[in-house]
């Protein structure tokens, strides 16, 4: 029905259009399919809209077809949802017929903004969200202006651009508190600290963290709580909080399974492989090395740990595993890992940058040491 729907969209087949449109809507009622009633709606209203020469609302609609998109790795779809919807959002801010339409372009901007990041072209999501916070910032919109400077803030933290990342995020939480936004005051307290971590910074990483988390918690903000609380034992770790930092991949294993969401559960019993080989008892290695050998399958191709907290410093605590207990699996997994550290690089055209993003971040530079270990223990080794 979907195709059905998107090649009649295509021919300009409206009526046709507009009874595959109810057959999704009905279907998804019958089946309890809440996304398909929800692609239906918002089909529907972009029709009606589109019929009745209202850019605004048809802007609205085709975005949030867009996000749907975008919610399903879909970046095709996506930017073709994405191209529709601004030719109408910059109309309808051009007609100005009710105050406050310039808010769809910002939004869709937004919504962009998340495509180029899918998409790892991290030069062009920059510039996309500079234009955002500027459109933002003459608009009486003050949730959509933290919006803006929150996605400056990630965007900074990804470039490795401490000043940046500080700026926006000092811009945000005034505001939020000011007009009474938990949601954003949250959202700043993790980005913050996620700075903090990328910075070194590991009790004030593990503070900011908590107290996302608290603010996530207090919303029934489940997802955000467990982001928040991935930051705190990455930091606790870091920080040589050991015991700390197990208990909450504990809590997280548990939690990571029961959302049905096994490649964060496996990133998460990776950590804590990591953490019981490095005690000295024999029996510990073993356990350790076994609970890594059952992950391997599933991790056999690069970006397999991908859309997760921390995937690299995932992957390396499966090499570090293999490499202390000498498996023949290790030079493949520091492989994979140099690889995807690769893939963050090529996100950026800027060589000041890749530089930057590459020595900054702790578990990036965790690869480059990584290599020199491995290195050092070949020449060490007989033959070597």
């Amino acid at each position: 029905m979907k195709r059905r729907i998107a090649a009649c969209d295509g021919l300009a087949l409206r009526d046709r259009q507009a009874q595959e449109i109810h057959r999704l809507l009905a279907a998804g009622e019958a089946q309890s399919r809440p996304n398909w009633v929800a692609q239906a709606t918002a089909r529907k209203g972009a029709a009606l809209a589109l019929a009745a020469d209202e850019p605004g609302p048809g802007a609205l609609c085709l975005g949030n077809l867009a996000w749907m998109a975008v919610e399903r790795q879909e970046t095709e779809a996506a930017q073709h949802r994405l191209d529709a919807a601004m030719a109408l959002a910059v109309q309808a801010r051009e007609q100005r017929r009710t105050p406050g339409e310039g808010l769809y372009e910002v939004q869709l901007l937004l919504v962009q903004a998340e495509v180029y990041k899918i998409c790892n072209n991290l030069t062009a999501r920059n510039p996309t969200v500079v234009r955002a916070l500027a459109l933002s910032s003459r608009l009486n919109e003050p949730r959509l202006h933290c919006s803006c400077h929150e996605y400056a803030a990630m965007d900074a933290n990804m470039r490795a651009d401490e000043t940046d990342a500080a700026l926006h995020l000092d811009a945000e939480e005034p505001l939020a508190t000011e007009f009474g936004l938990p949601l954003a005051m949250a959202n700043a307290h993790l980005e913050r600290a996620r700075l903090h971590l990328q910075c070194g910074r590991w009790e004030d990483a593990a503070r900011e963290s908590t107290a996302a988390e608290q603010r996530h918690l207090a919303m029934s903000n489940a997802a955000n709580a467990l982001k928040s609380r991935a930051v705190a034992a990455e930091a606790l770790w870091r920080g040589g909080r050991v015991d700390e930092a197990v208990a909450l991949w504990n809590e997280d294993a548990a939690a990571q399974m029961k959302r049905a969401d096994p490649v964060a559960a496996r990133c998460t019993r990776l950590r804590l492989a990591e953490a019981r080989a490095a005690s000295k008892n024999a029996d510990d290695l073993e356990a350790a090395l076994q609970a890594v050998r059952a992950e391997l399958p599933a991790m056999a191709q690069a970006e397999a740990l991908s859309g997760t907290a921390y995937p690299l410093a995932a992957r390396l605590s499966a090499w570090r595993v293999l490499h202390r207990a000498r498996h023949p699996q290790a030079p493949v997994q520091l492989a994979l890992a140099e690889a995807e550290l690769q893939h963050v690089l090529d996100g950026f055209d800027d060589t000041a940058v890749r530089q930057r993003v590459l020595h900054r971040v702790p578990w990036n530079r965790d690869v480059l040491e990584a290599r020199a270990q491995a290195d050092a223990a070949s020449l060490q080794r007989p033959g070597g």
